[in-house]
C-alpha cells in the first residue's frame, strides 16, 4: 500500500499547545492499560518568517496521554530551552541548528547547538527529564509538564557538558553516556546515575574517530555500542559555519564495531570489529547468558539523516534495513555469531517493554515502511512485531491510504501476565490535519486497533515515547 504524502503535509509546521480532558477512548483497553504516555519530538519549525528545514532541527514539545478507566486527557508542553525562549522574545531565529545553517547564527560557547531538547522525555526520580541531542536534559514537571530548569542543579553533572537522548534504566539507577570530539579524536564518556542524579559510575575511552553515536544497548553488566564510521568534520562545523547535517560524512573506508564496557567500573573491556561497514541508529536490546552477551540492533547500509528533510523529498530515498543478532564475548577479537536477517523495508524506533531492558525480550515491535525509492515524499505506516529468536517479522499491520504512524510504539505490558501486552501508536493524516492514538493487542497486530483516542487537534509525529503505568486506574 503506498504511504506517499502531499508536498502540502503538516509534518514540518508548528503545533500548538494543547490540554484536553475527557477524551472518549473508543474501543476496549485493558485494565492494565491505565497510566501516562510520555512522548517528545519536533513541533515547532518557524520562527517569524523563518523556517528551519530538517526534522531534528524542531523546538521539542513533550506529551502526555493521561489513561485511565474509560477516558482519557492530552496534555503537550514547549520545552522553555534557552533556544525556544530566546528565539520567542526575537521573533526569529538565532542559533544554528542540526539541518540549518544561516549567516549570523550563534552557537552555545562558540562550540555547540542549542539543544531543542526534541528527542525523548523519561520520568526518574520525582522529575520528568526531557533529552535533546547530546546535552544536558531538563526538568519538568511530570503533570503539568511545566519547565522547572535549564539542566539538574547538581554539582558534578554540570560538569559533563553533554548526555546522550537515550538513558537506559535499570532499577534505580539512569546509564547514558556523552560523546566529546576534540578535532579528528573523540572520547566516549559512560555514566550510571542514581536517583539523586548524582553519577556514581564514570570513565571514559577514545573513539576510533569523531564519531556521531545516538544510541547504546545495557546488559545486566555491560554497555554496548555500535560504533560506525559517521565522522563529524569539526572545521566544517565550527570553522566554515556548516550545519551540524552538512559537517557529517560517512567513510565506508573505517571499521565498524561494537565497544563494551564494564558497567560496574565504567572500563572498556572489549573493541570487536564487525564485517562490512553498517549504520545503526538504534539499539534494541541486550542481555547476559554464561558470558556471553547478545545484542539485537537493526543497521542499514548508511546513514539515513539526510532523508530527514522536508516535502518533497523526505524519505524519499531510503535503503532497507536489517535485523541484526550479535553474540559476543568481552575481549574476544570477533564475535561469535552474527545473524542478520533481511527486513526488505526501512524500519525504526525498535521497542521492546522497559522491563525487559537489560534481559532476554521474545518480541520487539517497531515503525517500519516501503524502502524502494520514490517520487514523493513519504513517511512511517507499518507497525510490526519482530522475533529475535527465530528471526523474521511475525506480525504486522499496515495504516490506510494518507495515515501516517509516528514515535517509539509504547509496549505496556500486564504486570500479571508477562505474555500480555497493548502497544500505543501515533498516528496522524497529515491532508487532513487529524491526530489520534492507536492501541494493538501487541499479539494480533494484523486484527488492527482495539483502541482509540482522538486529540482535539494535530498533533506532529514524535521521536521517542515513555510508558508511566498508574495501577489505581485514574486519571493522574
Amino acid at each position: 500500500m503506498s504511504n506517499t504524502i502531499s508536498a502540502e503535509t503538516r509534518i514540518f509546521t508548528t503545533a500548538t499547545e494543547q490540554t484536553a480532558g475527557g477524551l472518549a477512548i473508543q474501543g476496549r483497553l485493558p485494565d492494565y492499560v491505565r497510566g501516562i504516555i510520555y512522548m517528545n519530538g519536533p513541533a515547532r519549525f518557524q520562527i517569524g518568517d523563518e523556517t528551519r528545514r530538517h526534522w531534528l532541527d524542531g523546538d521539542g514539545m513533550v506529551r502526555a496521554l493521561d489513561l485511565a478507566a474509560g477516558e482519557a486527557a492530552f496534555t503537550s508542553r514547549y520545552v522553555q530551552t534557552k533556544r525556544y525562549v530566546e528565539e520567542n522574545e526575537a521573533g526569529r531565529r538565532i542559533y544554528r541548528s542540526f539541518g540549518t545553517a544561516f549567516q549570523g547564527d550563534s552557537l552555545i560557547q562558540n562550540m555547540s547547538l542549542a539543544s531543542p531538547a526534541n528527542v525523548s522525555a523519561y520520568p526518574f526520580g520525582p522529575n520528568l527529564l526531557a533529552f535533546g541531542e547530546q546535552s544536558l536534559p531538563w526538568l519538568l514537571d511530570p503533570f503539568t509538564l511545566d519547565t522547572l530548569g535549564e539542566q539538574p542543579s547538581v554539582t558534578k553533572m554540570n560538569r559533563l557538558g553533554a548526555l546522550s537522548a537515550h538513558p537506559k534504566f535499570d532499577g534505580d539507577r539512569m546509564a547514558n553516556f556523552g560523546i566529546r570530539i576534540m578535532g579528528p579524536r573523540a572520547r566516549l564518556f559512560y555514566y550510571e546515575f542514581g536517583p539523586d542524579l548524582e553519577p556514581v559510575v564514570y570513565g571514559n575511552t577514545v573513539l576510533s574517530g569523531p564519531c556521531l553515536i545516538h544510541d547504546f544497548a545495557i546488559s545486566e553488566h555491560y554497555a554496548v555500542f555500535h560504533v560506525g564510521p559517521y565522522f563529524l568534520d569539526a572545521r566544517k562545523f565550527l570553522k566554515q559555519g556548516g550545519s551540524l547535517m552538512d559537517s557529517l560524512k560517512w567513510n565506508p573506508t573505517t571499521v565498524t564495531e561494537l565497544v563494551v564496557i564494564q558497567r560496574s567500573s565504567a572500563e572498556t573491556v572489549g573493541r570487536i570489529p564487525l564485517s562490512g561497514v553498517r549504520f545503526c541508529l538504534h539499539l534494541v536490546n541486550a542481555y547476559d547468558h554464561k558470558g556471553e552477551i547478545t545484542v539485537d540492533l537493526i543497521e542499514t547500509e548508511k546513514p539515513f539523516y539526510d532523508q530527514y528533510i522536508p516535502a518533497p523529498h523526505m524519505f524519499s530515498n531510503l535503503g532497507a534495513c536489517s535485523a541484526v543478532r550479535i553474540r559476543l564475548r568481552p575481549g574476544m577479537e570477533s564475535p561469535d555469531e552474527v545473524i542478520e536477517v533481511p527486513l526488505g523495508r526501512h524500519a525504526d524506533f525498535p521497542s521492546v517493554p522497559k522491563t525487559d531492558t537489560g534481559r532476554p525480550s521474545a518480541w520487539y515491535w517497531a515503525l517500519g515502511m516501503p524502502s524502494a525509492p520514490a517520487p514523493a515524499p513519504k513517511f512511517y505506516n507499518e507497525l510490526f512485531r519482530f522475533d529475535p529468536v527465530n528471526g523474521g517479522v511475525a506480525d504486522q499491520w499496515t495504516a490506510g491510504v494518507g495515515e501516517c504512524l509516528g514515535a517509539e510504539p509504547v509496549v505496556m505490558c500486564d504486570p500479571d501476565d508477562a505474555d500480555r501486552c497493548t502497544i500505543g501508536c501515533q498516528l496522524f493524516i497529515p491532508r487532513t490535519e487529524k491526530a489520534s492514538w492507536v492501541f494493538f493487542d501487541g499479539h494480533n497486530l494484523a486484527a488492527g486497533p482495539v483502541a482509540r483516542v482522538d486529540l482535539p487537534a494535530f498533533d506532529p509525529p514524535g521521536f521517542h515515547t515513555c510508558w508511566r503505568p498508574n495501577r489505581l486506574g485514574v486519571l493522574a
